[in-house]
């Protein structure tokens, strides 16, 4: 709850102008990376003999944001609870590296506050940990980390249908459990828009 709070205290300090610059940049980036992500997935889960539900269960949780799309893809798949603990394992697990290590290989390759916060947000899972690993590196770097880590959360709603639909077509005993778009989606995101919006019309001061 702090963290969602903090990101939306966030919003106050960035203007919808950088959010269509980030995070217009950083959808098309997601959207490749989202598509390789599955791709890869799928392909060694095939190589080691991994079930569809452990490979679904992963996919979403690197490409989208961690643990919260892994615990609300489960019911819809009819995942059982060793597949999410050994999914919310391994996401938790290079996660918590991706803090630890890409700090030191952004200083070490000199990487500018853009770049290395335009890499988090693309490339680590969890927003905890996004927003972690881009303010170690800098207040910059965490804010433009952080606003892609959004655009990366917001396509939880279209890759959560795709995925049930996908699951359903694919099984001959899929969930009956329809998808509340309203239970899925990422509200904390809606008041980080709504104070870079007061933000971006002048209605608060530096």
């Amino acid at each position: 709850k702090f963290l969602k709070i903090a990101i939306v205290l966030l919003g106050a300090g960035i203007s919808f102008q950088e959010i269509a610059r980030l995070g217009g940049r950083g959808l098309i980036v997601i959207i490749i990376l989202m598509c390789m992500v599955f791709g890869l997935t799928f392909f060694l889960g095939k190589r080691f003999n991994v079930s569809l539900r452990k490979k679904i269960l992963i996919a979403v949780g690197v490409c989208i944001c961690g643990n919260t799309a892994i615990v609300t893809t489960a019911p819809l798949i009819d995942a059982e609870d060793e597949e999410i603990a050994m999914a919310v394992g391994i996401v938790t697990l290079f996660g918590v590296l991706g803090v630890l290590i890409y700090p030191m290989v952004g200083l070490a390759l000199g990487m500018s506050d853009t770049l290395f916060g335009a890499w988090a947000g693309t490339a680590i899972n969890d927003t905890s940990q996004v927003v972690a690993a881009g303010f170690i590196y800098s207040e910059a770097a965490g804010k433009i980390a952080t606003t892609i880590k959004l655009t990366r959360n917001i396509m939880i709603v279209p890759v959560v249908l795709l995925v049930a639909y996908f699951y359903r077509k694919n099984t001959t005993a899929g969930s009956n459990e329809k998808v509340n778009i309203v239970k899925i989606f990422p509200t904390f995101i809606l008041g980080f828009l709504a104070l870079a919006l007061l933000n971006s019309i002048g209605v608060l001061t530096p």
